[in-house]
């Protein structure tokens, strides 16, 4: 697991480990972007600017961009062929074809989550200085750069680039409801809805999914290419986050998350 860049470990909201093995602080978290989108709705939902009922496209609503289940079937590479594009990105996206009714089908959707990001961007402003306000400056996260589309649109899917500290405060808000030790800032009703499974899920990390984020037996992670994860273990009081160098992946890497499922007490066994 040479390509690992960061190892921090929370466990009772308190640091028990932190190791860097690559330079730099902030790190491109590819589509752990995705969880983050999920926790700026839920702030929207909480304040009133928008429902999760409402229609994000035709008739498919927000709940079922949060879920997967817009209707198209989405390739993994669509939305870097959207990438290359000079510009109109969103009129690129809305043009898929529906090939299933919304909320009946869970398929991976990067264009989706773009898709969300721009009409939420529509009702809240700029998600960028958003998210610094309302999620990132109360969890005293000040560093963040976020990848926007031509339109100047934060790109919804993926290239948000945070510290692997910073997304461990994430994850710990998270464990925690969606308080700190001062104020509430998640609806806890929001928190335990992002991590439920409403479906099956399936590729690329072929477990259940929530709103933008994946769920297991045994919590939930926040996951990204080339072995970027954010594991949160409920029973443990446990936050993991590793990060990962995609320059340095061999061809038959593993996400340095195996170790931490690996090394996990067995249930029953005790801690």
């Amino acid at each position: 697991m040479a390509q690992t860049a960061d190892l921090v470990v929370l466990q009772g909201g308190e640091l028990i480990h932190r190791a860097s093995y690559a330079a730099g602080r902030l790190r491109d978290c590819f589509s752990m972007t995705k969880s983050v989108l999920a926790m700026l709705v839920g702030l929207a939902v909480d304040s009133g600017a928008v429902t999760i009922d409402e229609q994000v496209e035709d008739d498919a609503t927000v709940r079922d961009f949060l879920t997967m289940t817009r209707g198209v079937a989405s390739e993994l590479e669509d939305v870097d062929r959207v990438m290359e594009l000079p510009s109109g990105w969103e009129q690129a996206i809305r043009g898929r074809e529906r090939r299933w009714a919304p909320g009946t089908r869970f398929c991976y959707d990067n264009e989706a989550a773009h898709l969300l990001a721009i009409w939420l961007s529509r009702r809240v402003g700029d998600l960028e200085k958003y998210a610094a306000e309302r999620l990132f400056g109360p969890l005293g996260i000040d560093e963040a750069e976020w990848l926007r589309d031509p339109e100047g649109h934060c790109f919804g899917a993926a290239h948000l680039r945070l510290s692997a500290d910073s997304f461990a405060k994430l994850g710990q808000l998270l464990l925690d409801g969606g308080t700190t030790s001062t104020q509430r800032l998640l609806d806890p009703a929001w928190v335990r809805a992002t991590t439920t499974a409403w479906t099956p899920g399936g590729p690329p990390e072929n477990t259940a999914y929530g709103y933008l984020t994946w769920v297991t037996a045994d919590g939930f992670f926040f996951g990204g290419w080339a072995g970027q994860h954010t594991s949160v273990f409920p029973t443990y009081e446990l936050v993991v986050v590793t990060t990962g160098l995609p320059s340095l992946l061999p061809v038959d890497w593993m996400p340095a998350r195996a170790a931490v499922l690996a090394h996990l007490p067995t249930p029953g066994a005790g801690t």
